[in-house]
């Protein structure tokens, strides 16, 4: 798999403490980053999709399904008209992987497995972030020209979402896995 490089930067990436409070580390832009968050046996992942350029033609960026997406496609959505004090997501998902691109201008997206949090910034059609069930996510600091495509592995279904926070966290210090 072509790992991602250079855009879609990680901003920062800090551990939190028990307390709630958080220890800042950056990982200047590196690709072992993605493999540190992580659900029970899964892992973030990013990388450069193939994108095909003519001066004449323009740019052709191709998603394949199982290739850049580590599941078949079963739900695509997205998000645009977001202001810049706008937060989208903030839940987690049982057992749905979910993938983002930002297709027009920029967004923040920011990841937690309930101990590490990453943050990165999305500004590249050409990248893309896979993230598996159990991770929590948030989207935020969108541009005003910000389009957001979501690749979801399931249909919609209100019983794989985890929308409180402390639920999550009680999920994630019993160990729960997808397969529970």
């Amino acid at each position: 798999m072509k790992e991602l490089r250079d855009s879609s930067r990680v901003v920062l990436a800090d551990r939190a403490n028990g307390n709630g409070s958080t220890q800042l580390t950056t990982d200047a832009m590196s690709t072992s980053v993605f493999g540190r968050l992580r659900a029970p046996g899964l892992e973030v992942t990013g990388r450069d999709l193939n994108t095909f350029s003519t001066p004449v033609r323009g740019h052709l960026t191709v998603v394949e399904s199982g290739k850049d997406i580590p599941f078949y496609i079963a739900r695509l959505f997205y998000i645009y008209g977001a202001t810049t004090d706008c937060e989208r997501g903030g839940h987690a998902h049982h057992a749905t992987w979910q993938s983002f691109i930002a297709i027009s201008g920029s967004f923040t997206l920011e990841l937690t497995d309930g101990f590490l949090r990453s943050t990165y910034l999305l500004e590249e059609p050409t990248r893309v972030i896979n993230v598996p069930p159990m991770i929590w996510a948030r989207l935020f600091d969108f541009s005003q020209d910000a389009v957001c495509l979501v690749l979801a592995s399931s249909l919609y279904d209100s019983e794989d979402y985890i929308r409180e926070w402390t639920d999550y966290l009680d999920l994630v210090r019993q160990g729960r896995s997808v397969s529970d």
